[in-house]
């Protein structure tokens, strides 16, 4: 019965709440354990029909039991999950200050980062809006240094990282919060690729703090994670901030310009989708060929390689096959530094891709 109970619908879960509670005077004792995990359950479910029936059928030391029960773990829940009008509800049951702020401060304030790293503006700006004391905000926007704000970055929520932004006013604490755990903001926006984000934090920064900020987004495991997740725009924004000769260098060393404009590669996938891979040796040898011979990243291969479906055009496969071979005969003579001879003959092939027909309806692609 109690399992039952937890996991119904709205609907079922209210009736079996009226069956069950027929059985027993409501008003000498039930099951308190029983009730608390139901309620629980509605909170995180969103169930506001079965929250409200819940407290209709208790006495109000219980409903406060209830509400408060499990170091406020209805409130988080609800706040996590995005539930606004549960999290107003119990709110609006709260009117005791102290014990308001107990609740949205609990768990160190573990419902407000919840609510940061599920993109749940409106309770996030209800949270902060029901705390008019600055001070008292501003412990609760940068608890466990500035979790919720690497999170609203790393899961991509844009508006919270404005909002969070916004609602520090003073500077330093503000560029305090961009530099948290080092790098870790930027790798965080790294793993993410949200160019528009890195807009914003760098709007926010002062010019004197410029220089020590962005050496943060400039490390190679920023550069990398953004190069690995194919983030072509986030990764040209990275690499414009070291100057040259540096910024060849660094290109050169992690071997970065294959990802520098993905967008070019993946025309020429489109391209190769019409192939349609049947021929076992040939597939092989077109993936090692991408991969070790021309330099060409894996992802993109693996891109290509999806399309090994159906019907097959073998032709077009040895047509891709020839342009391979002569990039490799080629690379014999090349006069380029053995350091980048992969990266030359990546472009090569490239370049002799958008050139040649795949067949008599393929167009000329264009950079």
């Amino acid at each position: 019965m109690k399992q039952g109970l937890t996991n119904l619908s709205n609907n079922q879960r209210i009736e079996a709440i009226k069956h069950h509670y027929s059985k027993f005077n409501v008003q000498e004792g039930y099951d308190k354990t029983l009730f608390s995990k139901t309620f629980i359950s509605a909170c995180i479910d969103g169930n506001i029909e079965v929250v409200n029936h819940l407290l209709s059928l208790t006495s109000k030391e219980f409903q406060e039991e209830m509400i408060y029960s499990h170091g406020n773990f209805a409130f988080i829940a609800a706040c996590v999950c995005g539930n606004k009008e549960i999290v107003q509800l119990l709110l609006d049951l709260t009117p005791d200050q102290t014990k308001r702020e107990e609740m949205i401060h609990a768990h160190d304030n573990r419902g407000f980062i919840g609510a940061c790293a599920s993109g749940n503006k409106e309770i996030v700006q209800l949270l902060l809006d029901i705390t008019p004391d600055q001070t008292k905000r501003e412990v609760m926007i940068h608890a466990q240094e500035d979790l919720m704000f690497i999170e609203a970055v790393r899961y991509n929520h844009i508006e919270i990282v404005e909002l969070l932004l916004e609602s520090t006013p003073d500077q330093n604490k503000k560029e305090e919060m961009i530099q948290a755990w080092g790098n870790q903001v930027f790798l965080a926006n790294a793993q993410s690729g949200n160019a528009k984000i890195f807009d914003l934090i760098l709007e926010h920064v002062s010019d004197n703090k410029r220089d020590e900020i962005l050496s943060h987004a400039k490390t190679d495991l920023v550069l990398t994670t953004a190069a690995n997740h194919g983030y072509t725009k986030l990764l040209n924004k990275l690499l414009e901030l070291i100057p040259e000769p540096k910024r060849s260098e660094t290109i050169n060393n992690y071997k970065l310009e294959p990802y520098m404009d993905m967008e070019k590669h993946f025309r020429i996938a489109q391209e190769l989708a019409n192939l349609k891979l049947v021929c076992k040796d040939v597939q092989q040898r077109l993936e090692t060929q991408l991969q070790n011979r021309n330099n060409i990243p894996c992802e993109l291969t693996r891109f290509i390689l999806s399309f090994a479906t159906d019907a097959a055009n073998v032709d077009h496969m040895n047509r891709v096959s020839d342009i391979m071979s002569k990039v490799t005969e080629q690379a014999k003579f090349c006069i380029f530094p053995k350091s980048q001879i992969k990266s030359h003959n990546r472009g090569s092939f490239v370049r002799q891709m958008i050139e040649q027909k795949l067949d008599s309806d393929t167009q000329h692609l264009g950079f």
